[in-house]
């Protein structure tokens, strides 16, 4: 797997992204588990709505994950920082 950091660029479909941002909001309402990933990142990035594209950025590459293993969605795998 390749590894890369940078800024978000802004590429892709736009009603998809804007998909994903509003399913983030909405798991983040309704998880206390994701609420706490939430204002650990929003410290650390100093930001709420980098905290927000984080959290869609990972909800996106588990969506990913999900349809090529067809398994159900998990909070715990979901949460994990380190990725291989």
């Amino acid at each position: 797997d390749k590894i890369w950091k940078g800024r978000i660029t802004g590429q892709g479909n736009s009603s998809l992204r804007s998909a994903l941002v509003e399913a983030a909001w909405r798991l983040l309402r309704y998880n206390p588990k994701i609420q706490e990933y939430y204002a650990h990142l929003k410290v650390r990035l100093n930001s709420g709505n980098k905290a927000i594209v984080a959290i869609t950025r990972r909800l996106a590459i588990v969506l990913i994950k999900i349809m090529k293993s067809e398994e159900d969605f998990n909070v715990e795998k979901f949460l994990v920082i380190h990725q291989n």
